[in-house]
C-alpha cells in the first residue's frame, strides 16, 4: 500500500495528466471500538487488511494510500464520478463481507466518499468535495458511498435537480425538494 508521503506524490504527478480524476474517501466506521476492546494490534491487523482488500481491487493505475488514523484515499485517474462510485460501492460490500480477525470474528463496516475533478479541474477541490460526502455518509448512518454534490448525483443517479440521493443499497433516492400533495 502507498503511504501518505507516496500518495501525496502520486497526486502531484496526476495534477499535471490533465485528465479527469475521481477521489474516493474511505473512513473506517467505528475504528476506535476495534483499538479500545481489541487492542491496538488487532486494529493494525485491520488496517492492513482493509487496505490489503483495497489494492486488490483497484486498477494498478489508481493511487491509493493511509490518509490518517483509519482513513484511506483512493485516486482513480481518468474515471468518471459514476465508474468510482460504483467501485466504491463494490469496495464497500467487498469489506462488509468480509470475517476480519478469523480467530475471533469481527465485523468492519466503512464509509465512503466520491467527487471527480474535471480535465483540469483542482485536485484539492475534489477531494474536499469527498471529504464532505464522507461526512454525509457518517451522519447518515454509516456503511455507504455518498457521491459530493447534488449536481454530480445528478450525474449519476440520473435523478433531477431537488432530488437528493446516496449511492448505496442501503439508501434510497428520495425527494427532498418537494412537499407530498394530499
Amino acid at each position: 500500500m502507498i503511504d501518505q508521503h507516496k500518495i501525496e506524490r502520486f497526486i502531484e504527478s496526476r495534477q499535471s495528466a490533465n485528465l479527469p480524476t475521481s477521489v474516493i474517501v474511505i473512513d473506517l466506521d467505528h475504528f476506535k471500538r476495534i483499538n479500545d476492546h481489541r487492542g491496538h494490534y488487532e486494529g493494525d491487523r485491520v488496517l492492513q487488511a482493509v487496505g490489503e482488500i483495497l489494492r486488490t481491487h483497484t486498477r494498478n493505475t489508481d493511487g491509493l494510500g493511509r490518509w490518517g488514523g483509519e482513513e484511506f484515499v483512493l485516486v482513480c485517474p481518468g474515471a468518471s464520478l459514476s465508474k468510482a462510485a460504483d467501485l466504491a460501492e463494490k469496495l464497500r460490500q467487498r469489506i462488509l463481507k468480509t470475517i476480519f480477525i478469523p480467530e475471533d470474528p469481527l465485523s468492519i463496516t466503512a464509509s465512503f466518499g466520491v467527487a471527480t475533478a474535471p480535465a483540469g479541474g483542482s485536485f484539492d477541490d475534489a477531494f474536499k468535495q469527498a471529504d464532505q460526502a464522507l461526512y454525509l455518509a457518517k451522519s447518515r448512518g454509516r456503511n455507504c458511498v455518498v457521491a459530493a454534490s447534488e449536481d454530480q448525483m445528478h450525474k449519476v443517479t440520473g435523478a433531477r435537480r431537488g432530488t437528493w440521493a446516496l449511492i448505496s443499497g442501503r439508501f434510497r433516492l428520495h425527494d427532498v425538494g418537494r412537499a407530498k400533495e394530499s
